[in-house]
């Protein structure tokens, strides 16, 4: 129904049909939209013209001082898990509402970041707000195990939006390393492959000299997250670091394949993924190359070499090759 119509709809309904229509629609709205579209204070306020005003004033009150202090407080007491567990200084009533918080907050922040001068530190914040809600994916930070659509904002949306501010106030290596990084350090939700991650940042890598940069970029976090992981002692903490080191070797392997240099990936990858089994390796270059490139003659030859290795293909694998062979007997006959 148009609001054309609504208006021509209701205009002979009584009193209180209205009063009831009113409060069943206000009934039906979930919470966030109502918070969203301020619905308390339009029902309080009905009249438009006053409506307008106070959406006006809310729009001038938005001072970057008042939202960055308000930022660095939610980052703070979400990290001490404030929003999580009972304590002083969030009331109960309110830590459910820690998704409207971000949500706004990451909003306002971005609006703020319009201003040049406003720019560098609120990105600086968005970036904190995504990682926050990445490290809430290991630990109980939010009563939810998926805070990003608890937000409302795809992990894949934010780090876009996080990234743009970086690439708006950043030289090129800094801001090349910075996605490299964000790419490899967030964890992703149930929702979010890991490679939908990868890819954002390969968004911003537009040129062969950004790929370039991000491969030497990768190489040196590697070695920065390997020359720490040698004074840890805590298992978790050797995970993670596994969990990075991976993570950016396939970055990095990722911006050789768009480069075209597959060999020099696969050497890359090889030499930098940290996995005991062989064959692991293998499936997650084979997997990598089938799925994002269209490489079946380099497939077919991975799976040959690593088998001459010793290396005993899982059953897919097997099968992939198998229907290769087929194809290219099929594509050259001789």
């Amino acid at each position: 129904m148009k609001v054309a119509e609504l208006r021509s709809t209701i205009r002979g309904h009584s009193k209180e049909q209205l009063e009831l229509l009113v409060v069943e629609l206000y009934k039906a709205m979930p919470k966030a939209l109502k918070e969203e579209r301020d619905i308390d204070a339009l029902v309080r306020c009905p009249d438009a013209q006053e409506v307008r005003r106070v959406k006006s004033a809310k729009k001038e009150a938005l001072d970057f001082d008042s939202v960055a202090d308000e930022a660095r407080t939610f980052i703070d007491y979400a990290l001490r898990q404030y929003y999580f567990a009972p304590n002083m200084y969030v009331p109960k009533k309110e830590r459910p509402k820690w998704r409207f918080v971000a949500k706004r907050l990451y909003r306002s922040l971005v609006q703020c970041a319009a201003d040049p001068e406003n720019l560098e530190e609120a990105a600086d914040l968005v970036e904190e707000l995504y990682l926050l809600l990445c490290k809430a994916y290991g630990v109980y930070l939010f009563s939810t195990e998926d805070p990003f659509p608890s937000v409302g904002i795809s992990q894949v949306e934010f780090l876009r939006q996080t990234l743009a501010l970086r690439n708006g106030h950043m030289d090129k290596d800094r801001f090349v390393r910075k996605a490299v990084a964000l790419a490899a350090d967030g964890s992703s939700s149930r929702w979010t492959y890991s490679s939908e991650i990868f890819f954002v940042a390969l968004e911003f890598l537009t040129i062969p000299d950004l790929k370039l940069r991000a491969i030497d970029a990768a190489r040196g976090l590697i070695a920065e997250r390997l020359a720490t992981v040698s004074k840890k002692r805590d298992d978790d903490e050797r995970r993670r670091v596994q969990r990075n080191v991976n993570n950016l070797t396939q970055v990095a392997f990722h911006c050789y394949a768009r480069l075209g240099e597959f060999e020099e990936g696969i050497e890359f990858f090889n030499a930098h993924y940290i996995e005991r089994n062989e064959e692991i390796k293998l499936y997650v270059v084979v997997r990598t190359l089938a799925d994002f490139y269209n490489q079946p003659e380099l497939i077919l030859d991975q799976i040959i070499k690593a088998m001459a290795k010793g290396v005993r293909p899982r059953p897919a694998l097997i099968e992939l090759a198998k229907s290769i062979e087929h194809s290219l007997k099929e594509t050259n006959p001789e």
